[in-house]
């Protein structure tokens, strides 16, 4: 009998997988020759914010895409949930991070930048492993709708920009 992977062992070895898929997303939007379209799902510029999109649609691909051949072994309530939570939570520590860093030490940095979408995804698979080993999870539609929901909020962002006051 093959040893199959499991789940929570591919949660994991997804963390260097969607990070070099979010540094290809980075350059998405001008390989594309800023199409409008692909600016609604990839940075178009080095907003905090447009770094967010990093995530998403490469996290949903992976785990999409690991749940499609492993379906049968797959809890698929706390899983979608825990893609989701991942989800969710990798996008959250990609502002905070940066807005921490940034007040704290008063500076930026690419290299800084970078490390950030690594432990912001590193955080967020350890949170969405964690849940998927431990908890039970909406159904499966509830989590994908609100997944889906998650990304068209990105994308009404990216063409309608919030009026927000100057930082400085």
């Amino acid at each position: 009998m093959k040893n199959k992977l499991k789940p929570e062992t591919m949660l994991l070895i997804l963390i260097p997988i969607l990070f070099a898929a979010g540094a290809l997303m980075h350059a998405l939007y001008e390989i594309c020759g800023e199409c409008f379209a692909v600016g609604l799902f990839a940075p178009v510029n080095e907003s905090v914010f447009e770094h967010i999109k990093l995530i998403p649609l490469p996290l949903f691909a992976g785990w999409g895409i690991f749940y499609l051949f492993r379906r049968d072994d797959i809890d698929a309530n706390s899983y979608f949930t825990a893609m989701l939570l991942s989800a969710l939570v990798s996008s959250l520590l990609v502002s905070v991070l940066y807005y921490f860093y940034t007040g704290a030490f008063g500076g930026e940095s690419m290299v800084v930048d970078i490390l950030l979408l690594l432990i912001a995804l590193t955080a967020g698979q350890t949170l969405g492993r964690h849940y998927y080993l431990h908890k039970k999870g909406l159904e499966p539609w509830q989590s994908l709708v609100l997944f889906v929901l998650f990304i068209v909020l990105i994308a009404l962002l990216t063409a309608f920009p919030p009026k927000l006051p100057p930082t400085s």
